[in-house]
């Protein structure tokens, strides 16, 4: 995963098209796509875990970059046993498509059961409950207007 690009050194503006399993190096990810957060994330590599702890995707999620985020910055890992040629960060691919966080995300919002339109008895409620406020608002207004011997 890299930030550059290897010729330029131009920031690349690319989303991730995978979830990434950082194995050396480190990331800050835009994970704003996905979280809506504002606040980029920080990225560690696997190794850094103790080898005794089981992986697990939920406690572990600064370690993943997710599909559709976008790499900020990069730091290679000088140290690492596999280096890639672009020196950008090692990672293990874990999930394409529609079984990344954002494929799972445009699957629920491409098939979901219940769509949101003007027409549903909560919206009618809604206006009917603002109706009766504007009415009494009105009403309030005319006689009081009505009441005041100045105007």
């Amino acid at each position: 995963c890299r930030a550059t690009d290897p010729a330029t050194g131009a920031p690349l503006d690319v989303a991730v098209p995978a979830d990434l399993l950082l194995l050396a190096g480190t990331c800050i990810a835009n994970e704003a796509v996905l979280t809506g957060e504002s606040t980029p994330q920080w990225k560690s590599p696997i190794e850094e875990r103790d080898e005794a702890e089981v992986f697990n995707p939920k406690a572990d999620k600064h370690h993943i970059i997710f599909g559709g985020t976008k790499i900020i910055q990069h730091t290679p890992d000088k140290l690492a046993r596999l280096r890639p040629p672009d020196r950008g960060c090692l990672a293990l691919v874990q999930r394409t498509g529609f079984s990344t966080s954002q494929g799972k995300l445009m699957r629920t919002i491409m098939f979901s059961t219940e769509r949101v339109t003007a027409n549903t008895l909560e919206s009618f409620l809604f206006i009917a409950v603002l109706l009766v406020f504007a009415l009494m608002a009105a009403g309030y207004v005319l006689v009081d207007g009505l009441a005041d011997e100045a105007r």
